[in-house]
């Protein structure tokens, strides 16, 4: 009989022992980024267009090439802009620099081959065991498989926790593998520790919303919980106000829009504070934000006439006042643009030129309206523009009449045009079809997918290519160019050109 104790009392010691050792694994500390890190994030949300985020981006590159986590932030940019050649320069890197970490890991993040990655994760943990980011990017290799292996990844993603439990990036790509495991509480548990880690920041509830799927009052409960500690947080109201909107809480929604109006004075918000208030009945109010959102500098005409949110507006006289308004103050804006645009007319000529790409273009076989295929490899010998859009996306709707406006004015046989419609939320290839016939667009639509856009490296849209006619990728463009029409036809040109020579 004491023997049989003394057995239960090691197993149960035993468990203690292991449930310690999990748990200790699962403890996380106070994050603290390090200032070049800040300093590079308010840096970039100072610029509007992606040329300059991308300039910042470089320069931080630059001043700091050992700080690691400025390094990692600026990979996500890199991979946006080119994943081609950041992969070569960052591999090229990793050449010149052995036994340096950061250019390992770095090359092991972006490397393609599963062997390479390892390779990398290997070679950092040669010269140290216990190196946090050399065992980070093993179970990242990992988790990077297909299918996962889930098993591994975990083990190693602990492993990196075990060694420094204060930095977040092993937590939240643990989290997230937890998640594509399909172990929502595991995945929440590591995501509460993460939030633990990172008190003022609303990502780790942002990554615990993404959990409840459409229980938009489990999501409304957390990000409200949030907000009480730190009620001036743009990115929590933001979601406030959208989960408001989910739920048709109209009184709700126009209370965080009114929030978030005065946190961050902006023509956006003052125009969705005008929705809400539109959607909520409130007319007189509406058309009163409208009028403070156009003030401010908010003057997107085809957003203002397009609008769903705003038709209750519209049999209200009121109504064609503020579309002249808006109007209005759209061309004066535009006229400004553009005589700055010719001003510098040669410098973008030369810098549009001078981004010359030569990698090779992904293969694909897409669907256009009628059903029939269309694939790059019968379109070979041939220029061929690719815009990739949806349509709620309102720069792609800005995008899309200089797109068309390109493509009728150069209707050569050698040069082909589509329209790659992604990431619809709601919409089906009808509607699709039918927001392309109100519009009176003539370039051609093909039916895209996650796979096309991943391929080509899609990050956000409107994400625009030029192939050319030996199915090289010539040129890339990210975001709206009110001048891409001019654009289009420099570079269509000059590829025509180097053909001749």
């Amino acid at each position: 009989m004491r023997a049989m104790t003394k057995k239960i009392l090691w197993i149960v010691l035993g468990a203690l022992f292991i449930a310690g050792v999990c748990g200790a694994a699962l403890k996380s500390k106070r994050y603290h980024p390090p200032q070049a890190l800040q300093d590079m994030k308010a840096a970039i949300d100072t610029v509007r267009s992606w040329d300059e985020q991308m300039e910042v981006v470089a320069d931080f590159v630059k001043q700091y090439p050992s700080e690691i986590e400025v390094q990692l932030y600026a990979l996500g940019f890199q991979m946006a802009n080119n994943p081609n050649r950041a992969r070569a320069n960052y591999k090229s890197r990793a050449q010149d620099n052995p036994k340096d970490v950061t250019a390992l890991l770095l090359a092991g993040r972006v490397a393609k081959e599963p062997g390479v990655r390892l390779d990398y994760a290997n070679r950092i943990l040669e010269n140290d065991k216990k190196n946090y980011w050399g065992m980070y990017l093993t179970a990242w290799h990992y988790a990077e498989l297909e299918p996962p292996d889930f098993d591994n990844a975990i083990e190693n993603f602990e492993n990196a926790i075990s060694i420094d439990n204060s930095l977040p990036y092993a937590f939240t790509d643990l989290g997230r593998l937890y998640q594509r495991k399909d172990d929502k509480e595991k995945a929440d548990e590591t995501f509460v520790l993460l939030g633990k880690m990172m008190p003022e920041d609303f990502g780790p509830v942002r990554l615990r919303i993404t959990l409840r799927g459409a229980d938009y009052k489990e999501s409304l409960s957390l990000t409200q919980e949030f907000l009480r500690k730190h009620p001036e947080d743009v990115s929590a109201i933001e979601m406030e106000a959208r989960l408001q909107r989910e739920l048709s809480d109209w009184p709700g929604y126009v209370e965080a829009c009114q929030r978030l109006l005065q946190v961050q004075r902006s023509g956006g918000n003052a125009y969705n504070l005008a929705c809400a208030f539109s959607l909520g009945g409130q007319v007189d109010s509406a058309f009163a934000a409208l009028e403070l959102a156009s003030s401010l500098g908010y003057n997107d005409f085809d957003q203002y006439k397009e609008d769903e949110d705003l038709i209750p507006l519209q049999d209200d006289q009121r109504w064609s006042d503020v579309l002249v308004m808006v109007e209005k103050a759209y061309q004066e804006e535009r006229m400004k643009l553009i005589r700055q645009a010719m001003a510098n007319r040669g410098k973008r000529h030369e810098k549009a030129l001078a981004s010359r790409l030569d990698e090779s273009a992904p293969e694909w076989t897409l669907k256009d309206f009628d059903g029939n295929d269309v694939s790059l490899a019968e379109l070979r010998g041939n220029i061929v523009i690719l815009d990739f859009w949806a349509t709620w996306c309102g720069p792609c709707r800005k995008t899309m009449p200089l797109v068309d406006k390109f493509y009728l004015n150069n209707k050569r046989d050698n040069v082909k045009v589509f329209g790659v419609n992604v990431w619809e939320r709601k919409k089906g290839p009808d509607d699709v079809k039918a927001y392309i016939q109100s519009k009176g667009y003539q370039f051609p639509i093909l039916f895209g997918d996650d796979k096309i856009a991943s391929n080509y490296g899609v990050r956000g849209i409107p994400t625009m290519f030029i192939i050319d006619p030996y199915g090289k990728i010539a040129y890339r463009h990210v975001g709206y160019n009110m001048n891409m029409d001019e654009v289009l036809t420099w570079q269509v040109d000059e590829i025509l050109k180097s053909e001749k020579e």
